[in-house]
């Protein structure tokens, strides 16, 4: 699959492969590239009318194609395509432009079948694409299909993924009211550091009694001494 926003296509790996006889004077030449099947992703293109169901068609526009560099990458490269097959057919045929006008718009119309899958942007399938939405688009260029002189690029549309606004399916309130967070509990203070000293208690002496020197030699009084002593006081 090639990303035809971020290529330039070169006319020799265009071939083409056996002609298909069909009903009516149509006849159908499968066409390649690179030996492989012309596949392709586009970037965002608005889609104004939805799905022709009636007949089994999509329009792409690229009317933003001013804001969008990819997408007039993506012109250019469809215009040189035409170009390209256009040198490699006979020059009795006539290839059409694939771009239709439609009020000062270039619409890409691209065949839809009943097996080509649709997606969201969130990788959902969904069962249709909306008008007036932009997606992006994987369609196979299968071929041409040729009657007497006129050709006809096939464009088959394989997948979509479109930009679906936001839904919401269900009851999504918040009713009850969200307590604020608790402040954090502030850390306990460090604990002292103790300085490591000797495991001896030392107990400081007064110094009431520090130069007192206590002399044995003095005899204390006896109780006769006492009563003596007590009889002259009263004498006296």
């Amino acid at each position: 699959m090639i990303y035809l926003s971020d290529v330039k296509l070169e006319n020799k790996y265009f071939t083409f492969n056996k002609i298909l006889k069909y009903q009516n004077n149509w006849s159908f030449i499968p066409l390649l590239y690179d030996n492989n099947d012309f596949i392709v992703q586009t970037p965002l293109l608005y889609n104004p009318f939805g799905i022709n169901i009636k007949y089994d068609f999509i329009d792409l526009s690229i009317r933003n194609i001013k804001n969008d560099k990819s997408l007039q990458n993506f012109y250019n490269n469809l215009k040189n395509i035409i170009k390209i097959i256009n040198n490699k057919i006979d020059s009795k045929y006539s290839i059409k432009d694939i771009f239709k006008k439609y009020k000062g718009d270039k619409l890409l119309r691209i065949k839809t079948n009943n097996d080509f899958l649709i997606f969201d942007q969130n990788k959902k399938i969904i069962d249709d694409i909306p008008n007036n939405s932009y997606g992006n688009y994987i369609i196979h260029f299968s071929g041409l299909w040729i009657n007497k002189k006129d050709i006809f690029l096939k464009c088959n549309l394989l997948q979509a993924k479109m930009n679906i606004p936001l839904f919401l399916k269900e009851y999504s309130f918040i009713d009850t009211q969200i307590k604020p967070k608790p402040k954090p509990i502030p850390p306990p203070p460090p604990l002292p550091v103790f300085k490591k000293t000797s495991h001896k208690i030392l107990i400081p002496k007064s110094s009431k009694y520090k130069n007192m020197e206590i002399n044995n030699s003095v005899k204390l009084p006896t109780l006769n001494d006492i009563k003596d002593a007590l009889k002259n006081l009263k004498s006296i």
